[in-house]
């Protein structure tokens, strides 16, 4: 943070300990200090405190002609059939669209949401999607999604380790 920041930064930390500031004839409202608070302030989130959900949802995009594009007509609907066969056994896993959450509450209580969305998904269970490379994108997409949610409000986020968590 650059020297100019930091005194913005310890000049609204001053303001906003005394509720306003009276300069001359100009009262400053509490609540535009702490709005510039969220502007200049680095906002850390870990992503630890992050809490992840999967969901699975019914896939709008037909089985047929989308399972699998190999060239080869007859693989191609054996692999829709037992596509197919797996829904009609009870598997929902076989063919849906797959929601990650990422949900992260701020110290004011503020819960903010973030979510991705993949469909077209054929799996043979939850597990095995969990263990796919997909999942950890799109949890990656679910945080993103949720700091773009919270930049829109003014914070200025930041994420402390973007690595496998």
């Amino acid at each position: 943070m650059n020297n100019r920041v930091q005194q913005i930064v310890k000049a609204a930390d001053a303001l906003v300990s005394m509720g306003t500031k009276q300069q001359g004839n100009v009262s400053v409202p509490l609540a535009l200090f702490q709005d510039l608070q969220k502007l200049v302030q680095p906002y850390q989130i870990s992503p630890d405190a992050v809490e992840y959900a999967l969901d699975i949802e019914e896939c709008d995009i037909p089985v047929q002609g989308n399972v699998m594009a190999s060239g080869d007509s007859q693989a191609d609907e054996e692999a829709e059939a037992a596509v197919l066969s797996q829904l009609r056994g009870g598997n929902p896993w076989a063919w849906c669209a797959a929601v990650v959450l990422a949900k992260y509450r701020t110290e004011d209580g503020t819960l903010y949401v973030g979510r991705d969305y993949l469909g077209g998904c054929s799996y043979e269970s939850e597990e095995a999607f969990r263990q796919d490379g997909y999942f950890e994108d799109m949890k990656d997409q679910a945080l993103d999604d949720l700091v773009d949610a919270m930049e829109s409000d003014g914070y200025n986020v930041v994420v402390s380790s973007r690595g496998m968590w």
